[in-house]
């Protein structure tokens, strides 16, 4: 596999200051990433997976966001006294 096998698949990014998903191609991302790179500009999005499609993307970051939500409910349900 080289470089150009990626570049039409999706990528699921995350936000953790926005607390959001992201989806985007992996042509966009790094197009985006290395004006990131030279421009000197801080990150904020994390790489998560990699999808063929982006419905394939969607559903990943619906299981991710109701594993996060399970996780949260466990941890509120621990401070409670």
């Amino acid at each position: 596999m080289n470089i150009d096998d990626l570049l039409p698949l999706h990528v699921l990014l995350w936000s953790p200051s926005q607390r959001s998903f992201h989806i985007e191609l992996v042509s966009q991302m790094l197009e985006k990433n290395s004006r990131i790179y030279f421009d000197n500009l801080p990150v904020d999005y994390v790489t998560l997976a990699f999808a063929n499609t982006h419905e394939e993307a969607v559903e990943i970051s619906n299981t991710l966001r109701i594993k996060l939500s399970e996780l949260n409910e466990k941890l509120s349900r621990k401070q409670i006294p």
